[in-house]
């Protein structure tokens, strides 16, 4: 596996009427000197413009082929693809202004198509769009070549009308004299609504396996230069560059998604105006390759400025009630599940005042704790006040024994008794062998079938009846004290191929391989997120929109509208049963804040593993917990707002046969 990394950094542009930048080729040398470090045999192209001492002589002070002019970047991208085969990695950094060229068909004018601004000696030539930088990302993902792109620089057209501290600003308003008559135009074939809203849109490439997108900034926002010291760089660069060198001292590497968590969180505690947002695979290493590991999604815990107690960047909205308690780990520690359970905790912590996407942490010392991201935590034990109830019947053996492990869990509660009352889940022993029934005595579809003799039989079977447990917990999550006036800021509405349409909590009948298209409509004037999870048959949990590479949620521009298409199918362990019909649930948080609800995310109750306690045991204590550390739209000293409602649709799909 080899390792090639083309560094993009301009300060200078030489563009009448334009400011130039002061940190982009300081972050092009930050990273660098990270790469070089860390990977000493990468082969790594650098492009950098800085400004001259004398302005008008109107050239950078590099050497001219090292440029970043369009001829020098393109030449370089090729030379990459050339030399690269498949299984090597692959790091893109552009770090200088952003723009948008604007879409004459959008009705809103923050639309447009991405492009990045280059420098020129020609006075033309400026723009490397958006498209053509994706048809070279999918020429490599295609060659197999597992590529990083890292984008510091702004990309929504209100970011060029902001009128104070412009001067910092990564961005530059469109203007046609900065394209060449000759740049190909924009195809209706190639863009088909994949570059709108100025963002990164990961259908823009064909496997989001090979690819990971990390930018400043989403739609709407400013990414600005930040002053450390006598320097100046970009946000994300220094932040990206310090939690990776802080990792490799420790000689820990962890994936993208656990990276991006710990982004989000320094973002946020430095109250910035921007949010970085994370696209594609989240299950590889900076720079690497695919984590082979199983990681546990821990939650971040901040300080921030002139607080006394510490906050965990999760509330109500993932199932969390004051008295849960956590376990705290070093901040720059490894999230893979066998190092989390060899290590110990450095500490306890109790949730005290809970939010609705934040909660108060009640730690000794708080008050010694300096301002920023300072720990990761994970749930320890839970007050779940709603439990399933599981009735042992009279064919289980050492009942009392049951009943002590199963009312030692999260979200399981004990009846020993077969009689009839509220729903339940039943538990019998059937020629020596644990079978997991509904109240209509029918088997549970997707629940292994665990003998009795089997070592250790009792906490593989409870890990199961957990599963079930935080499954159906989850499934009932939803806002009772939401306000009327926020329900009136959004519209959600589902419809399937055959134009059937299910409004909230409705449900959608469809046949196999029909597509399920979810539009959610922004009807306010502030940004809203959405995060989409499909609660399956198989008793998994799984994050449409991360699974599609569009990272954790998705921004709705205000007055804006978002639609996803999902196609349906009934699992092949289903089929394999018999089972020619099945329920999904999609479930839709819209939050005033971006959230990712990594942690609630469970795997299918089938196959060997199913009932392991290893496994199991992480999944369910963590299943309530939430990673998605906040980051800051527009964000004031004062606390923003912490909204969140969620709706349902239940998705019937049959097979014709």
């Amino acid at each position: 596996m080899s390792h090639k990394a083309l560094l993009i950094g301009i300060n200078y542009y030489h563009v009448p009427g334009q400011k130039n930048l002061l940190g982009s080729v300081l972050d092009v040398e930050l990273v660098r000197q990270f790469i070089q470090k860390s990977r000493p045999t990468a082969k790594i192209v650098a492009l950098t413009a800085s400004e001259p001492p004398d302005s008008t002589q109107g050239a950078p002070t590099e050497d001219p082929k090292f440029w970043p002019t369009r001829q020098n970047v393109i030449r370089s991208l090729e030379m990459i693809l050339d030399e690269s085969t498949a299984g090597d990695a692959v790091y893109i950094h552009f770090s200088g202004h952003g723009t948008t060229i604007p879409d004459p068909e959008s009705a809103l004018h923050m639309y447009g198509h991405l492009a990045l601004v280059l420098f020129s000696n020609t006075g033309r030539d400026y723009v490397f769009r958006g498209e053509e930088l994706a048809e070279f990302l999918n020429r490599m993902v295609c060659k197999g070549i597992l590529v990083t792109l890292v984008l510091d620089c702004c990309f929504a057209g209100s970011v060029a009308r902001s009128k104070h501290d412009r001067d910092s600003l990564r961005a530059i308003p469109y203007d046609s004299i900065l394209e060449s008559k000759d740049s190909a135009p924009v195809t209706n074939q190639l863009l088909d609504e994949r570059i709108r809203g100025a963002r990164i849109r990961t259908r823009w490439l064909t496997n989001p396996e090979g690819y990971v997108i990390l930018t400043a900034c989403g739609p709407q926002e400013e990414n600005k230069e930040i002053q450390v010291k006598q320097s100046k760089y970009g946000m994300l660069t220094f932040i990206l560059v310090n939690t990776l060198e802080n990792l490799w001292k420790k000689g820990i590497e962890i994936t993208h998604r656990s990276l991006y968590g710990l982004i989000q969180t320094q973002f946020y505690v430095r109250c910035l105006s921007q949010m970085p947002m994370r696209y594609g695979n989240k299950n590889v290493t900076f720079f690497g390759a695919l984590y082979s590991g199983s990681e546990v999604a821990l939650i971040s815990v901040y300080k921030l400025a002139n607080a006394d107690n510490l906050q965990l960047a999760a509330g109500t909205a993932h199932g969390l009630v004051a008295g849960d308690e956590f376990d705290l780990y070093p901040l720059y520690s490894s999230e893979d599940a066998r190092s989390i359970r060899r290590q110990s905790s450095s500490m306890k912590a109790r949730a005290t005042k809970v939010g609705s996407l934040t909660s108060e942490l009640n730690v000794v010392d708080s008050k010694n704790y300096p301002t920023g991201a300072v720990a990761k935590a994970k749930l320890l034990t839970s007050t779940a006040s709603t439990k399933a109830v599981i009735r042992l019947w009279g064919t289980i053996n050492n009942q009392d024994e049951w009943i002590g492990f199963i009312s030692s869990k999260s979200f399981i509660t004990i009846e020993a008794s077969e009689s009839q009352g509220s729903s339940a889940l039943h538990l019998t022993n059937k020629d020596r062998h644990y079978y997991i029934l509904w109240d209509s005595l029918e088997t549970v579809v997707c629940t292994p079938i665990i003998p009795q003799d089997q070592i250790d039989a009792m906490i593989s079977v409870v890990a199961v009846l957990e599963h079930l447990g935080a499954y159906k917990y989850f499934e009932a999550i939803q806002n009772r004290a939401e306000e009327i006036e926020w329900n009136k800021k959004f519209q959600i509405t589902a419809r399937s191929d055959s134009s059937s349409t299910a409004s909230e909590n409705g449900m959608l009948r469809l046949n196999e391989s029909d597509r399920v298209s979810i539009c959610v409509q922004n009807l306010s004037g502030a940004p809203l997120y959405c995060a989409i999870l499909n609660l399956t048959p198989c008793w998994e949990i799984v994050d449409l929109l991360s699974e599609a590479g569009e990272g954790d949620y998705l921004f709705i521009p205000p007055h804006g509208t978002e639609d996803c298409e999902f196609e349906m199918q009934i699992p092949e362990e289903l089929k394999a049963q018999g089972v020619l019909s099945c329920r999904d649930v999609l479930k839709i948080f819209i939050t005033s804040q971006p959230s990712s609800f990594a942690s609630q995310l469970l795997p299918k109750l089938t196959g060997r593993n199913s009932g392991s306690r290893s496994s199991m045991a992480e999944y369910t204590k963590r299943i309530r917990t939430f990673l998605g550390e906040l980051s800051c739209s527009n964000r004031s000293s004062s606390r923003m707002t912490e909204d969140w409602s969620t709706q349902d649709f239940i998705v019937q799909t049959s097979c014709i046969r």
